[in-house]
């Protein structure tokens, strides 16, 4: 009988120590519910969830750059109701970068579903998400830009340098 009981209880022990022995490791991920990053694709596109962080994070930040250095630019359709031909070409593309602002990371999404035409003038073609740099000063910027647009025609506004009138 005693040896029955110390068989029995070096079993529970034995038990016990496997359970305590998993509890301390995490299990191992299968491979499917690792989730990777969607800029780190050969694509380089911005998944749905940093789409809508990004059109967020510019809706409360506005011009200003966050605490890693970020600044974020995003454009809908929305944002082009009711604005002049010049307005609609200024808006298609971020504030100017100064080495003043200390931009490290540009995160920038231009999302139009609606069909756009664009009045150019033939100075200013238009830049849609191209971040412009004014100073030398500025280096290493990098720029992550996700531009989605239905139906886009650009129309340039050319005055011919001779005319026929006198």
């Amino acid at each position: 009988m005693h040896r029955l009981s110390v068989v029995v209880f070096s079993v529970i022990v034995t038990m016990l120590l496997s359970t305590l022995s998993l509890a301390q490791h995490p299990p191992i991920p299968s491979t499917n519910s690792i989730v990777q990053s969607a800029t780190s694709g050969a694509s380089g596109t911005f998944s749905p969830s940093e789409v809508v962080m990004i059109k967020n994070r510019a809706r409360v930040l506005g011009n200003k750059v966050d605490g890693s250095g970020t600044r974020y630019f995003a454009v809908t359709d929305s944002d082009l109701i009711d604005k002049t031909p010049q307005e609609v070409v200024q808006r298609l593309s971020p504030p100017t970068i100064t080495s003043g602002d200390r931009v490290r990371n540009m995160d920038i999404v231009v999302d139009l579903q609606h069909p756009v035409t664009i009045y150019a003038p033939a100075d200013q073609p238009p830049s849609i998400g191209t971040v412009t740099i004014s100073d030398s000063d500025v280096h290493s910027v990098e720029v992550n830009s996700f531009v989605l647009i239905n139906d886009l025609r650009v129309i340039s506004n050319r005055r011919s340098a001779t005319s026929d009138r006198p």
